[in-house]
């Protein structure tokens, strides 16, 4: 939720002619860790804009997956597409 609402600041506060701080095809990759235990990744992507009810809108997708060992306990595998006006 957190990501959404910046976001969505983020494209509001956009001028014309001004450059927003993301391009399409960048993408952000973490790893975590439990301890010393890989736990996971997650990947957010900058995906081509649509158009949505006639609107141009900026696409991001995250994914989120946990590790083979985490798994065992407790495991995820998220996509997430989100578009923002």
């Amino acid at each position: 939720m957190f990501l959404n609402f910046t976001l969505i600041s983020v494209a509001d506060k956009v001028l014309p002619g001004m450059e927003i701080p993301f391009q399409l095809g960048e993408k952000l990759t973490y790893r975590g860790t439990w301890g010393i235990i890989p736990a996971g990744e997650l990947t957010l992507e900058v995906l081509p804009k649509e158009t949505i009810n006639g609107i141009e809108s900026y696409h991001f997708v995250m994914i989120t997956k946990t590790s083979a060992v985490v798994d065992l306990i407790y495991k995820i595998r998220e996509r997430q597409g989100h578009n923002t006006f």
